[in-house]
């Protein structure tokens, strides 16, 4: 039996534009599974209630894994550990610009594009690449190892008026709002590659992500422009709100935090519309989804494919009074939503163990049968064993890190762990350290990290940290 994994997802909306491209399907001589990998940008956990079709699809009839985390909460790091299974220290992708990032940072010579090409898989890619891509060069060029390129290319984060680059040739789209172009191409390559050999697909919508045009009822903070068809569909859905939103006592927290004073009513508003604006942009992406499982089932594939959703990091409205943001270490910065489905994964299932975005790579290795085919030592693991075994790697731990803040140094912002036993440390470039008992403190309301009477659980972490900051390869998974 074949199988199809697929690889991301991003965020569009809905709207017909020009035809998708008719490459003839090339012929695969890998004989095993699908890959389908929806990546969303910039999509908290907790904003899944905007996604009914995709968890009815996907969560009901595959897996959670309900402690999942994007180990370099920022755009262009998240994406680059998604395709080469590496921590940000060692693919060295550290900002979303040059030089410390970007697109012209990233060794695209060694990714899963390249390694499953060499074992005769046909791989495609559509939507949001690395941050600055989008330049006179992206036009043309389509990185190693991709069958199928259909990456932005210009107006990025323009979700009306934006052009791709379809396989070395830029295509503009006017009116279109780019939600529903990314998931037409991708649905337009499922239909291509049906029949002709094993395919991975990478979507990348870029919902919730703000974004242009602006609209009449946008809040102070930058918000996702919403399809016509979800305007104000989300009015009236509050945001959730617990005791790290807007925190009281911010006195034991990092300067930065300190310094921050209590968020007034006003902002308290624009909070809540740029949520209800989020939603509704990644309802749009909903759609999309489901069409695509749609396509699968028309073409025959799905049954033989694998379908991962998940986010590139989180999102910061208003927890601990920081007004909006990501690459802190804070659970909505950090924390993902990671579903997948596929053939053996039981209807249901719910994984505790720690996962993050560095096993992508390995679990797409390990689903299409091609694991050895990579070309540098990965960071993760495959996910497929942790399904519906509680005690498998229970103990693996996780590096958090992010930074450096500015071209004038190469030290990290902060370098952290986050424990299989619940616990989260984080040492900041200025010296200060944050300590969390996430399982007593699942808000991160009060750092422990200078508590005396945590200073031995304090020594255990630090000692932890040191041993995995510069990990590579399997000592990342290593037990503590």
């Amino acid at each position: 039996m074949r199988y199809f994994v697929s690889l991301m997802v991003v965020v569009a909306a809905a709207a017909l534009g020009p035809p998708a491209t008719t490459q003839e399907p090339v012929a695969a001589a890998a004989d095993g599974p699908n890959v389908v990998l929806i990546v969303l940008d910039d999509m908290r956990a907790d904003e899944l209630v905007a996604m009914p079709h995709t968890t009815e699809q996907i969560r009901d009839k595959g897996a959670t894994f309900k402690h999942a985390y994007s180990p370099f909460p920022l755009c262009c790091p998240a994406r680059a550990t998604i395709l080469t299974g590496q921590y940000a220290h060692n693919h060295k992708v550290l900002s979303n610009h040059w030089p410390r990032g970007g697109f012209r940072k990233f060794d695209d010579s060694s990714t899963i594009a390249t390694w499953l090409d060499s074992r005769g898989y046909i791989s495609g890619y559509v939507g949001k690449y690395l941050n600055q891509y989008e330049s006179r060069r992206s036009e043309r060029y389509v990185p190693p190892g991709w069958t199928s390129w259909a990456a932005l290319a210009d107006g990025v984060y323009q979700y009306v008026d934006f052009a791709l680059n379809q396989n070395g040739r830029r295509v503009a789209y006017k009116d279109r709002y780019q939600t529903a172009v990314v998931g037409e191409q991708s649905r337009a390559f499922i239909r291509r590659q049906s029949g002709a050999g094993p395919f991975v697909l990478v979507t990348m919508f870029i919902a919730p992500h703000a974004g242009a045009p602006g609209e009449a009822d946008d809040p102070v903070f930058k918000s996702p422009a919403v399809a016509r068809k979800y305007r104000n569909a989300y009015q009236g859905q509050q945001l959730p709100t617990d005791a790290s939103y807007n925190e009281a006592d911010v006195s034991d927290k990092p300067r930065a935090i300190r310094d921050l004073p209590p968020i007034p009513p006003r902002q308290m508003s624009a909070h809540q519309e740029v949520y209800q604006q989020r939603l509704e942009s990644i309802r749009s992406v909903d759609d999309q989804v489901d069409q695509i499982v749609d396509t699968l089932a028309a073409t025959g594939e799905l049954s033989s494919t694998y379908i991962v959703v998940t986010s590139d990091n989180g999102y910061l409205l208003g927890e601990h009074r920081i007004r909006n943001g990501k690459t802190l270490g804070y659970e909505p910065s950090a924390r993902v939503p990671l579903l997948m489905r596929g053939p053996g994964i039981p209807s249901g299932a719910v994984v505790e163990q720690l996962v993050g975005l560095h096993d992508l790579a390995p679990t797409v290795l390990q689903a299409t049968g091609t694991y050895g085919a990579q070309t540098h030592p990965l960071d993760g693991r495959s996910l497929l064993p942790l399904i519906g075994d509680d005690d498998v790697a229970a103990k693996r731990d996780l590096v958090l890190e992010a930074g450096p803040r500015d071209t004038t140094t190469t030290r990290l912002q902060y370098r952290g762990v986050r424990t299989n036993t619940g616990w989260k440390y984080i040492e900041h470039d200025t010296g200060e350290k944050e300590m969390y008992d996430l399982d007593r403190d699942p808000y991160e309301l009060e750092n422990l990290a200078g508590d005396p009477a945590f200073a031995t659980r304090r020594r255990v972490l630090d000692g932890r940290l040191d041993e995995l900051k510069d990990c590579a390869g399997p000592e990342c998974s290593k037990a503590g």
